[in-house]
């Protein structure tokens, strides 16, 4: 819940503006990724099973039947994790938390659109937009989601098996799908899906990794809930950053992200 009202405020402070314009056809005519747009493609993100091909329907086999593979093994795989406590010190594991927590997915999203926007870069500004868009459809799909397993935590000790269908607010009952991860993953994906270098989109997934591994190490989610996570949130970022490819547009250096750093 803490996320879903933190996206709330993002998009108001992002999205405010236009929502509230007198003139909303004018608002629309002189801005690029405003809240119209929001609105309308996140509308397409949500009824896109109804367009889906069968490439669209293998992949979301594949990504059940993995769902469902790893199901399997969540104990085993959870126990390991208990043997070695130490890991969960190791420092991918700590930027990892804060690449999928409370304040970082929203703090550099907001950051990047608003800097787009003063600085009338318009690069930077969609690379903000498409975080928006990524980290708040996925999590439009994981909330429900959550509230209709009703799947218990691992750190309960109920079992891999412990289903309690429609607990909404039960945050002991929301570990399916991981919503940290699908932030995390979110985030990576429009990121490496605007970056140059082949070693920096790859590299770009380790903060992600580590916020999927912090979350099975401290209890909080089954490796089947962050699998699942992960992939809601791969998918997010590459469908709406791939709205914008015909868009004719540079992709970013690192200094368009960070202007304090060099470009790679």
């Amino acid at each position: 819940m803490k996320r879903l009202f933190t996206l709330i405020i993002v998009l108001s402070l992002v999205f405010g503006n236009d929502l509230f314009a007198q003139n909303k056809d004018s608002a629309i005519v002189q801005n690029k990724y405003n809240a119209h747009e929001y609105l309308q493609e996140g509308g397409k993100y949500l009824t896109q099973p109804l367009r889906w091909k069968a490439i669209n329907w293998l992949s979301l086999a594949l990504v059940a039947g993995g769902t469902y593979g790893i199901y399997t093994a969540d104990q085993k795989i959870y126990n390991v994790a208990l043997k070695n406590p130490g890991h969960s010190k190791s420092p991918l594991l700590f930027v990892g938390k804060q690449w999928g927590g409370f304040f970082f997915p929203e703090a550099f999203t907001l950051t990047l659109y608003i800097q787009g926007l003063v600085a009338k870069n318009n690069t930077t500004k969609r690379i903000g937009f498409e975080l928006i868009e990524a980290i708040s459809y996925s999590e439009l799909v994981s909330f429900p989601l959550k509230a209709i397993a009703g799947r218990s935590r691992p750190m309960f000790n109920h079992g891999r098996s412990a289903f309690h269908p429609f607990t909404a607010f039960d945050s002991p009952r929301n570990s399916f799908p991981a919503g940290h991860v699908d932030d995390a993953f979110a985030v990576s994906t429009v990121l490496s899906q605007n970056l140059h270098s082949p070693v920096l989109k790859v590299l770009v997934y380790l903060p992600a990794l580590g916020c999927a591994t912090e979350r099975i190490y401290n209890g909080l989610h089954w490796p089947s809930d962050v699998f699942f996570g992960a992939a809601l949130g791969t998918f997010a970022g590459i469908y709406f950053t791939g709205l914008h490819k015909k868009k004719k547009e540079t992709k970013v250096q690192v200094s368009s992200i960070y202007p304090l750093l060099m470009n790679f």
